[in-house]
């Protein structure tokens, strides 16, 4: 089986899995407390995702995503966000996709940096116990950009392991 048949096929089974999920529940302080799926523009700060986004998948347009609750395995957490993030505050949705890349992950670096400088040593690097953990982001594409006037950017980090992460990456609990 080749790369792109392996692609569809794990894309495919995320799909359904996606869709055949119940709606997610949050408790009166806006935290997940079952397991479901959640539309992309309903998924918050501290939200935890089941499934993390591929690197292969990630200038796909997304629609819905499982989460669950952050005491359960999951694979990444949303951690920052900003509503009207500049680069897509324009006349004109940025083309380039390589720019958008290396922006987002610089803001979303920085952002890491300042709310949980606790993971860096004092030479700026990830301290190793923390050196599982990648940034992926979430950000608008040119369609949701032009219908719904979406500017909304939101930064995640991942275990690059491939482990189930366990807790919340902000109380440095097991799995982090």
């Amino acid at each position: 089986m080749n790369l792109i048949t392996r692609i569809v096929i794990a894309a495919a089974i995320i799909l359904v899995i996606v869709y055949l999920s119940p709606e997610a529940e949050r408790d009166d302080q806006g935290k997940i407390v079952s397991e479901g799926s959640l539309g992309i523009f309903s998924v918050k700060v501290g939200d935890c995702l089941k499934q993390s986004i591929s690197k292969d998948s990630k200038y796909e347009e997304l629609g819905n995503v499982v989460v669950v609750p952050c005491n359960e395995p999951h694979e990444s957490e949303v951690y920052h966000e900003k509503v009207n993030f500049p680069l897509f505050d324009k006349n004109e949705f940025p083309e380039n996709k390589e720019e958008i890349s290396e922006e987002l992950y610089n803001y979303c670096l920085v952002n890491l940096y300042l709310n949980y400088s606790f993971i860096y040593d004092e030479n700026f690097e990830l301290h190793p116990r923390y050196s599982n953990l990648g940034i992926i982001y979430f950000f608008p594409t040119k369609t949701s950009w032009m219908t719904q006037n979406d500017k909304k950017v939101q930064c995640l980090l991942e275990n690059t392991t491939g482990k189930n992460l366990i807790g919340k990456f902000s109380e440095t609990v097991s799995g982090f």
